[in-house]
């Protein structure tokens, strides 16, 4: 855990109002962080642009970083996500952006040139602009309602690991259900720890899910993780509001790694 990490989860707790440097400050010395190397973190995290002190004390995530976060909050919609699938497929032609497709599902067919099962609820439009925000070329091409034959199609369903997937939910699962049992009797900076540690790992889970069709990967695990989440998220969001006294936007959260 670094102190950058610690600033930027802090920060999407607070999307648009920001927050003080001294909640800063304090939640860095529950992670055992001084208060010096606190402050030449921010000093760093403003200087790449993607946080921005703007008012005097305040701090808070630039449009750019908000991105990532809004679309990593679409954890919450669970299977909203998805829609029926008919056995056609997403392409996108795109000449950089790698990390912005894989984190959507697509996995790549060959040269520049990416596939996914169609089977996300958005538009082709807003795809392609979700895809922008996360770093992927601005002239990518989308084509939904593609045809592979059986081969490429093949290929494509055994670039996932099936059994990596079903192992993360069942593992989430259980090591949340562990937490809940004794988060009321742990010491309250224990449990916002292990909150934020817990809490951001099943989130990194639901929200890099390739969200594959149930013909590919049955989802009822997928389905209980999200749900035990949403509880999970309302119980760590109340530990934190404890020691801050704020209404919290969602629970602070280990940062998702984009590389």
């Amino acid at each position: 855990m670094k102190p950058t990490n610690i600033i930027l989860d802090l920060l999407r707790t607070y999307p648009s109002r920001g927050t003080t440097v001294q909640k800063i400050m304090k939640t860095g010395a529950m992670f055992e962080f001084s208060e010096n190397l606190m402050r030449v973190s921010l000093s760093r995290l403003v200087a790449r642009g993607t946080i921005e002190n703007f008012q005097r004390g305040l701090y808070r995530l630039t449009d750019s970083t908000d991105h990532l976060n809004d679309f990593i909050e679409e954890w919450r919609q669970g299977d909203r996500r998805r829609c029926q699938w008919h056995k056609d497929w997403i392409l996108v032609q795109s000449e950089q952006g790698s990390w912005a497709l894989n984190a959507t599902g697509f996995r790549p067919l060959e040269g520049n040139l990416w596939a996914r099962p169609d089977n996300l609820a958005r538009s082709p439009d807003a795809l392609q602009q979700l895809l922008t925000d996360l770093g992927a070329s601005p002239d990518s091409i989308v084509a939904t309602n593609a045809r592979l034959t059986r081969d490429k199609a093949d290929k494509m369903l055994n670039q996932y690991d099936l059994t990596k997937l079903s192992t993360s939910y069942l593992e989430t699962i259980q090591k949340l259900n562990d937490s809940l049992l004794r988060l009321d009797v742990m010491p309250v900076d224990a449990a916002q720890r292990e909150c934020f540690h817990l809490g951001g790992n099943a989130i990194q889970v639901l929200a890099l899910d390739p969200l594959l069709p149930d013909e590919v990967l049955p989802g009822n695990n997928r389905l209980k993780l999200w749900q035990l989440m949403l509880d999970y998220d309302r119980v760590g969001r109340e530990i934190w509001r404890g020691r801050t006294g704020d209404q919290l936007a969602t629970l602070p959260r280990a940062q998702v790694k984009t590389g």
